[in-house]
């Protein structure tokens, strides 16, 4: 199932740019597909029971029918061009449909001359559907929850512990709903221990301690509330731990 929005719409923008700066407008209504999923279960020969064994949802599709145009040939495909290196790699899409849609570039389509100075070519991208970030701050000692507002299932976070809570440790143990993450060595109290589920890396100041830190999993949040906790020479303390996420929705 798809949704289609007719042209006209305003403020459509990508990575934060107007339409009308590359030359370009929609040809045509863009589409937004639904979230794709994969669902694994068993029924039994001739079984009236359903039984769900996995279901995991992954990125929507999103097709832009663009025009270009130019004073000639050349200046069209040169405005293309430039265009193509825009979007090249990841993408911010802003749509006018109240989210931000984080994309990665798929298919360039085949770019078609209607004139020499008129060029129409469909755009597709893979995306997830976001409102812009929240960044949450704890506010109580000895444990806590924190209140995710996306549909998707798992929503990859970024957990800040300031500098100000470690110095002196020797270990910190970070609770996130049902995973921990510890590290044992010495805080000097004058670098932030990040725990970055979206870029993937685990950082003390600027050091890289991926491997020195035991964990199973990089941080996200569920949708509704989440368990989190911060230990502190086992010492439990949660205030002014720092989560960071962008809503995400189905």
């Amino acid at each position: 199932m798809s949704f289609s929005y007719e042209n006209g719409l305003s403020g459509i923008r990508i990575n934060n740019h107007d339409l009308s700066e590359f030359s370009c407008k929609l040809l045509s209504t863009y589409t937004i597909g639904a979230c794709q999923v994969e669902t694994d279960m068993f029924q039994g020969k001739n079984r009236s029971s359903l039984l769900l064994l996995d279901q995991t949802f992954g990125a929507m599709e999103i097709v832009l029918p663009l025009e270009f145009w130019g004073e000639s040939r050349q200046d069209t495909m040169e405005k293309w061009s430039r265009f193509c290196k825009a979007v090249s790699g990841k993408a911010e899409l802003d749509l006018g449909d109240g989210f931000l849609h984080a994309c990665v570039l798929k298919d360039l389509g085949t770019p078609a001359f209607i004139t020499d100075g008129w060029l129409a070519a469909d755009v597709t991208f893979s995306g997830m559907r976001q409102k812009p970030q929240v960044t949450i701050s704890t506010q109580t000692d000895f444990g806590s929850s924190v209140y995710c507002e996306s549909t998707f299932p798992r929503t990859d976070c970024v957990v800040r512990l300031p500098k100000a809570l470690l110095g002196g440790a020797d270990q910190v143990s970070v609770e996130l709903g049902d995973q921990i993450w510890t590290l044992s060595t010495t805080f000097s109290g004058t670098k932030d221990l990040v725990l970055d589920g979206v870029s993937k890396i685990f950082r003390l100041g600027n050091r890289n301690v991926t491997a020195q830190m035991e964990w199973e999993d990089f941080p996200y949040l569920v949708p509704g509330s989440n368990h989190v906790a911060v230990f502190i020479n086992t010492v439990g303390i949660t205030r002014g731990v720092e989560i960071k996420y962008r809503p995400t929705f189905l």
